[in-house]
C-alpha cells in the first residue's frame, strides 16, 4: 500500500510540474535554410493564464551565432541584447542577445500565438534548443497583477519568463537519415 501511495504522489507531482511549465508562454521554433545559412522562425503561444492574462510584450533568445533577420508585423521593434538578471529583474545569468519590443503591448495578449521572429543563423548545424525569455504586462483599465506560476522576476505586474524553445521541425540532414535508417529496415524485413 505504501509503494502504491508514492506512486501516486510521484504522479500528482509530474501533472503538477507540467502545470507549471504550460502556465508560461510556449517558445518554439523552426528550421529552414542548409548549413550556414539557417533561418530560425520564432513562435510564441502565449498560454498565460487568468481572465485578462498577461500581454507579452517583450521577447528575447540567446543565439551566439544568430542575427535578427525578421519581426512580425505589428508594433514590434528590435531591441538588442538584454540580461534580465543584470538589470535586477530576476532570472538566469543569461546574455540574450537577440530581442523584440512591442511598443503599444497588445500584440500578443493570452490566448493568441505570434510567429515572424526570425533569426539568421549561421552554425554549421542548426540549434536544437535556444534558451528565451519572455516579459508580460496586462492592463485592463488598471494593471493587472500577475497570480499564476513561473514568474521569475521581482514583480508580479511586470512576469518574467524564461525557458528552452526547442525546435519544430528537424534540420534536412536529421530527416535524411531517418529516412535512411527507415530504408534499411524494410531491406532488413524483405531479407
Amino acid at each position: 500500500m505504501k509503494q502504491k501511495k508514492s506512486k501516486i504522489i510521484a504522479v500528482l507531482a509530474l501533472l503538477s510540474a507540467a502545470v507549471t511549465v504550460q502556465a508560461q508562454p510556449v517558445v518554439t521554433y523552426s528550421v529552414s535554410g542548409s548549413s550556414g545559412d539557417y533561418t530560425l522562425d520564432f513562435t510564441v503561444n502565449n498560454t498565460t493564464p487568468g481572465t485578462q492574462g498577461q500581454d507579452i510584450y517583450f521577447l528575447g533568445v540567446y543565439d551566439p551565432n544568430g542575427t535578427v533577420s525578421g519581426i512580425p508585423t505589428g508594433d514590434y521593434s528590435l531591441y538588442g541584447a538584454w540580461n534580465p538578471y543584470q538589470f535586477g529583474q530576476g532570472g538566469a545569468d543569461i546574455p540574450y542577445n537577440l530581442s523584440w519590443l512591442d511598443g503599444e503591448d497588445s500584440d500578443l495578449p493570452t490566448g493568441t500565438t505570434v510567429s515572424g521572429f526570425d533569426v539568421l543563423d549561421t552554425s554549421s548545424t542548426a540549434p536544437t534548443s535556444v534558451d528565451y525569455y519572455a516579459c508580460g504586462f496586462g492592463y485592463n483599465g488598471v494593471v493587472e497583477t500577475y497570480t499564476g506560476p513561473g514568474n521569475l522576476g521581482p514583480r508580479d505586474t511586470n512576469p518574467l519568463f524564461e525557458g528552452v524553445a526547442v525546435s519544430t521541425v528537424p534540420e534536412p540532414t536529421t530527416l535524411a537519415l531517418a529516412g535512411l535508417g527507415g530504408v534499411a529496415l524494410l531491406l532488413r524485413k524483405r531479407k
